[in-house]
Formats: structure tokens, sequence, C-alpha cells
């Protein structure tokens, strides 16, 4: 999203008990491996750029691991989760980051 985008999106803290958000992470992860998974490789398979792709679907497909990522960050903050989730949780994002920057460099 744009900034002005960002700035119309407040941010919403919720509080819940640690057990509730490892119920939260499991059903995102879920969600993220049943539909947003095959969306995104029928998406590429089409040879569909996310970077030319409606913002509200990007955000549809993003948000969930989006989400996740920020709840274990939180989660291992707090001590409810190990250092090692935490490390998971980076290596991801960084895997994100090469396929963004590998799909940039196709275009150019």
């Amino acid at each position: 999203m744009d900034n002005e985008n960002n700035k119309a999106d407040p941010l919403i803290m919720i509080t819940l008990p640690a057990r509730q958000w490892v119920c939260v992470i499991a059903t995102l992860d879920l969600y993220i491996r049943n539909s947003v998974v095959p969306q995104i490789k029928k998406l590429k398979a089409a040879g569909v750029d996310y970077r030319t792709h409606p913002d509200a679907e990007v955000t549809a497909l993003a948000g969930p691991v989006i989400a996740r990522s920020v709840i274990i960050d939180a989660m291992v903050e707090h001590g409810c989760m190990t250092k090692a989730a935490g490390e998971r949780n980076a290596a991801l994002w960084q895997r994100i980051e090469d396929f963004q920057r590998a799909e940039a460099e196709k275009s150019d």
C-alpha cells in the first residue's frame, strides 16, 4: 500500500493469551498452505507479475503471511516461542526478499 493508504489503515492491538495466538498461527498456517500458496502458484504459472496485480488481491495473498510473521515475532519477544522459531521466521522473510529481488531483476 502507498503512504496514503497506510495512514487510513489504523493499527489495532488485540490482547489474547499466548495459547490463543498459537491457535491463530495454526489457522493462518493452514490457510496459507491450502489457499494462498496454490493461488500464488497459479498466478506465477500464468506469468502474472505481483507488482502489476491489483493491490487488494496482493494484500489478500500477502496479508496472512505478514500477520503470521508479526505474531511469531511478538511471541518470541515475550518468550512464548523459541528463538529458533524467530530465526525460521526471519529465514522465511529472507527467502521472500530474495524472490522479490530475483523477480525485479528479471523485469530489468
